[in-house]
């Protein structure tokens, strides 16, 4: 059983408590004896520092005050495994925790994100940080984190640009990285990230995310007008003019970017490859004959980076069957289940429920599409 959080109902943790229910149902019913392991998923967003951390038998938990999106000060952690820091975007530059009427890409920052970083770093035993980034209330193309790390910014006048949001990026008209304590850190740093997300270019993060982040349509085309300035500025500084085009560099809405900009030894990397290493999913695949997983909505996005596809896939390598177990299924995708590694796919209802109500009946309605799922590919399982 590996889940992924259903985002609004339900973590991994109480995904994993339900799904488990279900197969203990199922197991009385059919008279087959199952064996089951726990293995909690995620990409670079909600729930991967734990997922990473736990991973460590030695890992500890760090708390302090950072800043949040709006820079309010908030109680948020990450994890220390040796030399190791494990840090979670969400957890300082969250959407989750905003209101949805906070919700403006235009004052929103990353600086929270940043604090977190230097607060690792300086405490001088960390010689290698992973970074998770996804599910972000920011578009500011990473320059919030960067002022918090030292980077200082100038506008035509050469005045300088303090605390900058999303809003300020047309601003930018001069930086300068030296002024940061780690422009040449030997800290390894490795990103977590969907590398089909972009900075710039005609797919930059600005048009694509940030409406989902609550920005309107001129304010979405205001952010790419500033992160594509922003973009060619930093490019010609370090001499790399492609480096908004790079694969992960418009993670967590440009974050990718500014750590790459700043860290020499930053690697942009396919967030469920490093969560896969962690987790030592092989391991589990290959011993198991089955894997449930899932997701709160399966649609045409499912398949650009969503974890439950990157678990199937996964699994086909070890002829693994794959049940995904979702709160809705969007209609004319037949084709892409499929293609994205399932051999079934079962919504928690057929009946039209309120989000509020999946959420309130989560634990029921997901311990019974798992009884479901099992008892359809129950033929298969009798012949193993």
């Amino acid at each position: 059983m590996a889940p992924n959080a259903y985002k609004g109902c339900a973590n991994a943790f109480k995904a994993y408590r339900a799904y488990k229910e279900g197969v203990y149902y199922f197991s009385n019913i059919s008279a087959l004896q199952i064996e089951t392991r726990q293995l909690l998923v995620c990409d670079g967003g909600t729930g991967f520092a734990d997922i990473i951390g736990h991973s460590y038998p030695n890992s500890r938990k760090v708390e302090d005050d950072f800043y949040n999106p709006l820079t309010k000060k908030i109680s948020a952690y990450y994890y220390i495994a040796g030399q190791l820091a494990i840090i979670e975007s969400a957890k300082t530059i969250g959407h989750a925790l905003l209101n949805k009427d906070q919700l403006n890409p235009l004052q929103t920052t990353t600086f929270g994100l940043g604090e977190m970083i230097r607060h690792a770093i300086e405490r001088g035993e960390v010689r290698k940080i992973l970074i998770g980034c996804g599910d972000t209330a920011t578009s500011d193309c990473g320059i919030g984190m960067l002022y918090a790390l030292g980077v200082k910014f100038y506008n035509k006048d050469g005045m300088e640009i303090h605390s900058p949001t999303g809003r300020n990026l047309p601003e930018i008209n001069d930086i300068d990285f030296t002024c940061s304590p780690f422009a040449n850190s030997d800290v390894e740093v490795e990103v977590a990230c969907n590398l089909t997300s972009i900075a710039a270019g005609p797919s930059s993060t600005a048009l694509v995310y940030s409406r989902q982040k609550g920005a309107s349509e001129e304010e979405a085309q205001f952010l790419f007008n500033g992160i594509t300035s922003f973009t060619k500025l930093v490019g010609s500084k370090l001499q790399e003019p492609d480096l908004g085009l790079l694969p992960g560099s418009g993670a967590a809405g440009g974050v990718g970017f500014g750590l790459i900009s700043l860290f020499p030894n930053c690697k942009l990397r396919y967030s469920f490859d490093i969560v896969f290493d962690h987790i030592h999913i092989d391991e589990h695949l290959k011993w198991a004959d089955v894997v449930i997983t899932g997701e709160g909505l399966f649609d045409r996005n499912s398949v650009k980076g969503k974890a439950p596809v990157a678990v199937a896939l996964r699994a086909k390598v070890h002829d693994t069957i794959a049940i995904g177990l979702v709160g809705a299924i969007q209609v004319n995708i037949t084709s892409r289940v499929l293609r994205s590694g399932f051999d079934a796919i079962e919504p928690f209802s057929a009946e039209s429920i309120s989000v509020e109500s999946y959420c309130n009946m989560f634990d029921d309605i997901a311990r019974d599409a798992t009884v479901r799922a099992l008892l359809r590919v129950k033929p298969f399982l009798e012949g193993i």
